[in-house]
């Protein structure tokens, strides 16, 4: 969900998603097209990518796996706080305001 939501993030396009134990639900949408728009496609296929990936790292040992992502996703986290931590934006889109949550 953290790679998933950095890309979403870097496009500026918000999927609505909910996750309970281990599923994930993603409703993809563009609201000003009022409906799927390429953004979402690109997003899907990114989802796509992510999910093969982590399935293939399922293989390998599990300690190694945790210790790269978690290192990786500190990152990514403390790059999104630099970059969109401010009050007065809630993303790279703009103002709070004009983002879709």
């Amino acid at each position: 969900m953290t790679h998933v939501a950095i890309e979403a993030e870097h496009k500026c396009h918000h999927p609505e998603w909910s996750n309970v134990y281990n599923r994930v639900k993603v409703l993809l949408t563009t609201h000003d097209v009022k409906g799927l728009s390429k953004k979402d496609i690109d997003l899907a296929k990114y989802i796509d990518n992510i999910s093969a990936k982590n399935h293939m790292a399922d293989d390998q040992e599990e300690g190694d796996f945790q210790d790269v992502l978690t290192k990786e996703t500190i990152m990514h986290w403390m790059l999104l706080y630099a970059l969109f931590g401010r009050k007065d934006r809630c993303c790279s889109c703009g103002p709070a305001q004009s983002c879709y949550y």
